[in-house]
C-alpha cells in the first residue's frame, strides 16, 4: 500500500490519500484535460450508491485588505478581520456568478467563517443560489480575531476575554503587540450577507471570545471541526457541503481530515497554495477506504489571469 500519497495536477485531478491500498479498486474517474468536466466515481463492486460519499467543497475567501497590503506590512496583519479589497469583491462576484451558472457543484449546505472577508465572499454565492448560509464560529483563520496595537495602547486586565491581555506573537521588537478582539457584530455581518444564519454565541457584542490562538490550539480546533463535519454530514452520500474559510486554516483542516500527525512548525513544513476564492472538492470518507479523497484542488477558472492573487 502507498501511505499518504500525494498526486497533484492543477486543473485536473488532485488526490490526497491517507493509508490507501491501491489494489482496493482500479481507479476513480479522472477529469483529465478540461477542468470543467464533471467528477464522478467508477463503479468497482457493489452498487454505485455504496461508493458515493459526502462531498466537501472548500473555498478560500477573496483577497482581503490585509492580503493586498501584505508586502507593505512586511508579512504582519495589522487587523485580522479586514474587509475584502476592491479586487476581492470582484473575485467574490465572479465566484457567485460561476455558481449561479452551474459551473461548480451546487451545495446542499453552505457554511462560512464569521470573519468579514469570508462572509463577504459567500454573499454572492448565497444570492446566486438563493440559499441560507450558516455561520460556524470554529472555522475562523488561525490566530483568531485580533489587532495590532502600540505597546502604550494595551487594554487593562478587565478585557472580557477568557485569555486576557497582550499575547506576544513574536513582533514585540517593533513596539507593538497583538491583542484579541471580539469580531464583527451580528447586525454588521447580516448587512454583509442577508442570507446569513448566525450561530448561538454570535451577538451584537461579537462572536470571538478567546485569546490570540496559538498554532497548537489551531490544530486542536481543526481536529474538532473535522470530527464535527464527519459526524454531522459524513454518512450522507447525497450531500454536498460548501465551506468558506481561510488559507492557513484550510491547510490544517485538510491534514486533520486525513488524520495526519499535527505539524506544529511555523510555517508549516509543507504548503499547498490556495488562491483567493480557490475551490477544493473532496469526498469524505474516501470512496476507496481512505479518510479523504481530493478530486480537484485550488480551482480558479471563474477568474481571469489578472484576477489571481495569493
Amino acid at each position: 500500500p502507498e501511505e499518504s500519497s500525494v498526486m497533484v495536477k492543477v486543473g485536473t485531478l488532485v488526490t490526497l490519500r491517507g493509508s490507501v491500498t491501491q489494489s482496493q479498486c482500479a481507479a476513480s474517474i479522472r477529469t483529465e484535460g478540461d477542468a470543467s468536466q464533471s467528477v464522478g466515481v467508477r463503479k468497482c463492486s457493489g452498487s454505485l450508491v455504496d461508493l458515493l460519499t459526502m462531498q466537501l467543497l472548500m473555498i478560500r475567501h477573496g483577497q482581503s485588505l490585509s492580503n493586498a497590503a501584505w508586502e507593505d506590512n512586511e508579512g504582519r496583519d495589522v487587523d485580522a478581520d479586514t474587509d475584502l479589497s476592491p479586487l476581492g469583491l470582484v473575485q467574490a462576484t465572479a465566484l457567485g456568478k460561476a455558481f449561479g451558472e452551474g459551473r461548480y457543484p451546487k451545495p446542499d449546505v453552505i457554511l462560512t467563517s464569521l470573519m468579514a472577508r469570508a462572509v463577504a465572499t459567500v454573499a454572492p454565492i448565497a444570492e446566486a443560489l438563493n440559499m441560507a448560509v450558516h455561520g460556524v464560529i470554529d472555522v475562523h483563520e488561525v490566530g483568531g480575531v485580533y489587532k495590532r496595537v502600540p505597546l502604550g495602547e494595551l487594554p487593562n486586565a478587565d478585557c472580557g476575554f477568557s485569555t486576557c491581555g497582550p499575547m506576544d506573537r513574536g513582533d514585540a521588537e517593533d513596539g507593538t503587540r497583538v491583542i484579541p478582539v471580539s469580531g464583527r457584530s451580528a447586525s454588521s455581518l447580516r448587512e454583509i450577507c442577508p442570507h446569513l444564519v448566525l450561530p448561538e454565541g454570535a451577538t451584537n457584542d461579537g462572536w470571538y471570545h478567546h485569546g490570540v490562538e496559538t498554532h497548537e490550539q489551531a490544530w486542536e480546533r481543526a481536529r474538532r471541526v473535522a470530527s464535527w463535519l464527519t459526524s454531522k454530514y459524513g454518512q450522507d452520500p447525497s450531500i454536498c457541503v460548501a465551506l468558506v474559510s481561510h488559507g492557513l486554516f484550510t491547510q490544517i483542516l485538510l491534514r486533520a481530515l486525513m488524520g495526519w500527525t499535527p505539524d506544529l512548525t511555523e510555517p508549516l513544513t509543507h504548503w499547498y497554495y490556495l488562491n483567493n476564492t480557490g475551490l477544493t472538492l473532496t469526498r469524505m470518507p474516501g470512496p476507496w477506504g481512505g479518510p479523504l479523497d481530493v478530486y480537484w484542488f485550488n480551482r480558479t477558472d471563474h477568474l481571469t489571469q489578472d484576477q489571481l492573487t495569493d
